[in-house]
């Protein structure tokens, strides 16, 4: 699989496409192939987020968690929140089977593009609502920087809040 297709049809060009017929600007930011909030060596505008896919323990039910990359989650107040069963981190073998995107590309936009199994999007009430966000565009080696408002008007129909800690 290369950073040009996917099984679910979430491409660059086409996160590009769908920012663009939405009236979304963004920037692009270059930098070396990232799969860990931890390997970002390099300052950008805007809050550094790491994104979470979770599930519960037949996983049949799953969640996307955008949080502060910096940011400790406690599985339990997010399950509670979510009034699920208890929670646990997808392994890289079931990203890539829900979301079809190896772990390190993972991002919000994958959900615009409908996978196979239902995820929701859940995002932490401490993100920064003036900062812009980061995410990456279905490969780890570039991040689109949007507006907190954008980003919740392109998926205001599919967004939980919780607190992680």
């Amino acid at each position: 699989m290369t950073y040009l297709e996917n099984r679910f049809g979430i491409t660059e060009a086409a996160v590009y496409q769908l920012l663009t017929e939405n009236g979304i600007n963004y920037k692009v930011i270059e930098h070396h192939p990232i799969t860990r909030v931890s390997e970002v060596n390099f300052t950008f505008e805007g809050q550094a987020l790491k994104n979470l896919l979770l599930t519960n323990r037949k996983e049949t039910c799953f969640y996307l968690l955008v949080t502060s990359a910096d940011k400790e989650v406690d599985l339990k107040v997010v399950a509670g929140q979510l009034d699920s069963g208890r929670l646990h981190f997808a392994s890289a073998d079931l990203v890539m089977e829900t979301l079809g995107l190896p772990v390190g590309t993972v991002s919000p936009f994958a959900l615009l593009f409908p996978p196979e199994k239902a995820v929701k999007l859940v995002l932490d009430v401490a993100i920064n609502q003036q900062n812009t966000l980061g995410f990456h565009p279905a490969r780890n080696d570039k991040t689109l920087l949007l507006t907190y408002p954008d980003f919740i008007k392109l998926f205001i129909e599919q967004i939980s809040l919780v607190k992680t800690r």
